[in-house]
């Protein structure tokens, strides 16, 4: 395979981990990619550390988040638009600043994405991870068995997100087909890329999960998703439905979400078939209740086990996560 491979890596305040990265990135076992590192306004060594490695490696380059915009969805965003503007590549990965890659995850993901892909069809490929704790030391040999990330139709990327934009590859359809974000746009500090990249996907293409890990996914005090819990154990869903405004107002993030991708795709052309679906998804989000509810049984929508999936019916059923929405 002589595929170029684009990594996309935001960073802000790295300097504890970031060489890991970077390293485990150099020893991979394909070496026809390119490292662009956009920093965030970052205060410690963050980029004096990423210029020595550009220094070594004229693949690996640094640039600066240029827009009015800061935050680590933003910076993705202004990233991907950036990178836009460069040569084409053949397949694009987002990458953490804090994680350690698998010497083989570029090769193996090529090999499963090229199985999968078809002629100018946007695909966008995940896969499973460890956890480990800020020391590298495991904490779960595979998220998937923990938070049932896999095995999802289309429909249940719209009301589930787990899918971690560090762990995929999508090819250059998709990348082209997804648009460069406005950085002005209102609520931007909610939108995730890697739910936004994977419901582009899941319209416009196809979404396939890879069931073994490809990389050691990093949790620590630091970084910007440390306050989530993945784990979905019973108490922690029954101490949730005893607060059901808080899930619900939980809950209506993802769904803000959806339905900002939603609008963003509406601006693009759609055929008939892809309109009636993300016109029914925004029908049930912006109507709830029981019929929310039996739109996702209907569309076997998955989130994972079966108490997960129980709280989720609950809160689309009493519909009190509308109140919380924005677009």
């Amino acid at each position: 395979m002589n595929d170029k491979v684009l990594i996309m890596m935001a960073v802000y305040n790295g300097e504890n981990y970031i060489s890991a990265q970077i390293d485990s990135i150099l020893n991979q076992t394909y070496g026809n990619w390119k490292l662009v590192v956009q920093d965030d306004n970052s205060t410690d060594k963050t980029v004096d550390i990423v210029k020595e490695y550009a220094s070594r490696d004229d693949r690996i380059s640094v640039c600066s988040n240029e827009t009015d915009q800061h935050g680590a969805y933003e910076n993705f965003f202004a990233l991907s638009a950036r990178c836009k503007d460069m040569e084409r590549f053949d397949y694009y990965m987002f990458s953490d600043q804090d994680d350690i890659w698998h010497e083989d995850k570029i090769e193996r993901f090529l090999g499963f994405v090229k199985e999968r892909e078809k002629k100018n069809r946007p695909i966008l490929c995940y896969a499973d991870m460890t956890t480990v704790d800020k020391d590298g030391n495991v904490i779960e040999s595979s998220l998937n068995k923990q938070f049932g990330m896999g095995n999802k139709n289309r429909t249940s990327f719209f009301f589930s997100h787990k899918v971690f934009g560090c762990n995929t590859m999508f090819n250059r359809a998709l990348f082209e087909k997804v648009p460069a974000m406005d950085m002005t746009r209102p609520n931007l500090h909610i939108l995730s890329h890697d739910n936004y990249f994977t419901k582009f996907a899941a319209v416009f293409g196809s979404v396939y999960f890879f069931p073994e890990s490809l990389m050691d996914y990093r949790r620590h005090g630091d970084n910007s998703t440390s306050h989530e819990k993945y784990k979905a154990d019973a108490g922690l869903i029954l101490r949730r439905v005893t607060h059901l405004l808080e899930l619900s107002e939980l809950h209506a993030n993802l769904y803000s979400q959806t339905l900002m991708a939603i609008s963003e795709m509406k601006k693009l052309e759609l055929n008939w078939q892809q309109e009636r679906f993300v016109n029914a998804i925004e029908e049930a989000l912006e109507k709830g209740g029981f019929r929310a509810a039996v739109f996702c049984i209907r569309h076997k929508v998955v989130w994972g086990r079966v108490i997960e999936k129980a709280s989720r019916l609950i809160v689309l059923s009493l519909g009190q996560y509308r109140k919380y929405l924005v677009r």
